[in-house]
């Protein structure tokens, strides 16, 4: 099974929205800040995030709001991702650089986004 997954900036009138169906936003208002393929640590530890914050719909394109303490806690977790369940290994060790990345974009007053396809 594929899996394609996106890091995404949008506009701040997101920021009280723990999650977004495609279908109601517009792609043109999301920049992409990085993408994944078959990084699938991540996206386990994103469903699980999707559900604590009240998600009931398969986790499948939906758009997933990280806060900051969301990034902080995925920082931590990312030490026990497995590299052997990763097409890319490197995914895990490029995955901080990333989240430094999305800190600063909410430190800017923008909203950052999970979404991945499988």
């Amino acid at each position: 099974m594929g899996l394609d997954a996106n890091l995404y900036s949008a506009p701040k009138e997101y920021a009280d929205v723990p999650f977004i169906n495609p279908k109601d936003s517009s792609d043109s208002e999301f920049e992409e800040l990085h993408y994944w393929r078959k990084f699938w640590p991540l996206q386990y530890w994103m469903e699980r995030l999707y559900l604590k914050k009240g998600g009931t719909e398969e986790f499948n394109c939906v758009y997933l709001q990280l806060t900051k303490d969301n990034l902080n806690q995925l920082k931590k977790n990312s030490k026990n991702f497995d590299p052997d369940s990763c097409l890319f290994p490197d995914d895990i060790k490029n995955l901080r650089l990333v989240i430094n990345k999305a800190i600063k974009i909410i430190d800017n007053g923008k909203c950052v986004f999970y979404w991945g396809w499988y």
